[in-house]
């Protein structure tokens, strides 16, 4: 489903060409989710509805607390990163996965 913490910081940094420091602060606010998603995820006493609603707020917090790390310039690019990543989550009954085709 998700790559690893490393991926995702590889990940953001080439696309919004972060500084060291702001991928030490990217890092450090992925590894915190990241272990709150496996809780939350192995939590037996959350029924499966109340899990996608913390997943949903989890990744909602993530994405501000990064945003806050990023410079004017890259806020925008990162904005799209997130639509385009939620986009695809949703999108993948048909609109979405469709993209690849076009091409050829």
């Amino acid at each position: 489903m998700m790559g690893s913490v490393d991926d995702h910081v590889k990940e953001l940094s080439t696309k919004l060409n972060l500084t060291s420091d702001q991928q030490t602060k990217v890092k450090a606010i992925l590894e915190e989710n990241h272990q709150k998603m496996q809780a939350t995820m192995k939590d037996e006493s959350l029924s499966k509805e109340d899990k996608h609603a913390r997943m949903k707020d989890m990744h909602n917090a993530v994405h501000a607390q990064v945003r806050d790390v990023l410079t004017d310039e890259q806020k925008p690019k990162f904005d799209a990163m997130v639509k385009d990543m939620e986009s695809n989550m949703h999108g993948k009954k048909g609109q979405g996965s469709d993209h690849d085709h076009d091409h050829k």
